[in-house]
């Protein structure tokens, strides 16, 4: 992936976060993550959230953790730079997990679900795409997600970061 896809995805990716963030957040926990762990921690915020507080989570592979990247460097932190400096009230948190496939991602949604959230941004595929495995059953395992998601946060709004599968 180019820079220049990135800054499209980023882009792309802040548009529609302004355009679907339309609830209000519950409070509670935030999700910490690591990219050299392979299991994050949810950790309970001390912390005081205004009210009109509203959590974007970003589940996804290496792509959203930021795999070997500085912390402010991964594209979800990139987003919530922005939302911050557009003084938009928003917390990004960082559910990407580096190798995950969405057969992972499927066994560990119902604990990131536990997260309050207001705005959905799935990113997975690409490692099953990298390991060869059958298309259909990375679909089968994304609509699975998305089915999770919709039945715990029925209103909330889904992204789905999709991306081009190398031609091999």
């Amino acid at each position: 992936m180019t820079f220049k896809n990135i800054n499209i995805i980023i882009g792309i990716s802040i548009s529609l976060l302004f355009m679907a963030c339309q609830t209000e957040s519950k409070g509670g926990q935030a999700i910490e993550s690591s990219s050299s762990s392979k299991t994050p921690t949810v950790k309970e915020d001390k912390s005081k959230e205004p009210s009109n507080q509203k959590f974007i989570v970003f589940f996804g592979n290496s792509l959203t953790a930021g795999y070997q990247l500085d912390a402010d460097k991964s594209f979800p932190s990139i987003v919530q730079n922005k939302l911050i400096k557009s003084g938009k009230s928003y917390k990004v948190v960082n559910a990407g997990l580096s190798g995950d496939t969405t057969h992972d991602g499927l066994s560990r949604i119902d604990w990131v679900l536990k997260q309050p959230m207001d705005v959905f941004v799935l990113e997975l595929g690409a490692n099953d795409f990298l390991r060869g495995f059958d298309i259909a059953q990375t679909e089968k395992n994304l609509r699975a997600i998305v089915e999770k998601v919709k039945t715990k946060h029925a209103t909330i709004p889904i992204i789905i970061a999709g991306m081009q599968s190398p031609p091999n």
